[in-house]
This record gives structure tokens, sequence and C-alpha cells, in this order.
């Protein structure tokens, strides 16, 4: 954090929850759009690459569950309360709701998957 964030942050607590939160955002798009075992050393870092099962309800509960598990290791910042599948009829799009909280405040983003463009993207 720069030293203008953090003189900023002194003088309004809601900005500096509103810049935590858009940091963590932006890392969450970095971890989770990176391919496990590819994109970093770590070995659980990103998720898993889910073209080899071919049910879409196995492929929605691997990627709950690995959103999930990947948040709990590399953003210790969040804590995750619930991953919702909110994907609707489209097979190539799934997306997802997360619900998280950040000091004690309760947050909700949206995790979209993009299976033909390989885009991966969370919105708050």
């Amino acid at each position: 954090m720069s030293l203008f964030a953090k003189l900023a942050s002194n003088s309004s607590n809601t900005l500096k929850s509103n810049y935590d939160i858009n940091v963590i955002i932006a890392n969450l798009n970095n971890i989770l759009g990176t391919k496990r075992g590819y994109g970093f050393f770590l070995e659980k870092f990103g998720l898993s690459d889910y073209k080899h099962i071919s049910s879409h309800d196995d492929i929605v509960d691997m990627l709950s569950s690995e959103i999930k598990e990947t948040i709990e290791l590399f953003e210790p910042r969040m804590k995750v309360k619930k991953v919702i599948n909110t994907t609707d009829i489209s097979l190539t799009l799934l997306s997802f709701q997360l619900d998280f909280e950040v000091d004690k405040r309760s947050y909700s983003c949206k995790v979209y998957l993009d299976s033909v463009n390989k885009g991966f993207q969370v919105q708050s």
C-alpha cells in the first residue's frame, strides 16, 4: 500500500474498506484466473482443468469446492461463507455467487467462468 493510500485511509475507514475489497477482488482475479499446475509453482494455486469432466453438475461441484479451497489458502484476508451456483441454462458460462466476510463485514461478489473463451472474472 502506498504512503498516500495509508494517509487517506486514516481519515476515512470506509475508503480503506472499499480499497481493501477492490484489492481483494483484483487478487481473486489473479488467483482464480490461473490454471492449477501451470501458472505458479505452488501446488494448489489456481483452478484445475475441468475439460475432462463430462457432467455439468460434476464441473460445478468441483469448481465450487476448488474456489473455496483456493481462497482459503491464498487470500487470508477473507473468510468464505458460501459458494452458490447461479448458473442458468447456458452450459458455456458458469457463474457463482461468493458470499464472504472481511474484517467482520459481509460482502458478496459474482464469479464468472466462460468455458469457450477460457475467461474468468470476479466482479463485486
